[in-house]
């Protein structure tokens, strides 16, 4: 039986080192991806949470119609600092009561 060549067995160690390597690599790359996406779920869910208490605030005024109460819900989505207020007024608006 032939004893195997060092330069071979040392060849096959350097590839699984390599394969290691890059199995690592693209598990860090997912790891990151996750938890990217994940941050990207809850400030969406948070967002999303947020529309809806603007909605039923809107559904209360009894002026809007369904069509105007989707306009201003858009309006109001698109700028952030406009959703803070919206929500620090209804806030206060319960304390008061």
């Amino acid at each position: 039986m032939k004893e195997p060549v060092k330069g071979k067995e040392r060849r096959s160690t350097d590839n699984m080192d390599g394969f290691r390597e890059a199995a690592m690599i693209i598990g860090n790359k997912i790891d990151e991806a996750i938890e990217k996406f994940s941050r990207v779920i809850g400030v969406d869910l948070d967002i999303t949470n947020k529309m809806d208490k603007i909605n039923e605030e809107l559904r209360k005024l009894p002026k809007f119609s369904r069509a105007e109460r989707h306009k201003v819900l858009i309006a109001i989505g698109h700028d952030h600092e406009i959703v803070a207020l919206f929500l620090l007024w209804k806030m206060m608006r319960k304390k008061t009561l």
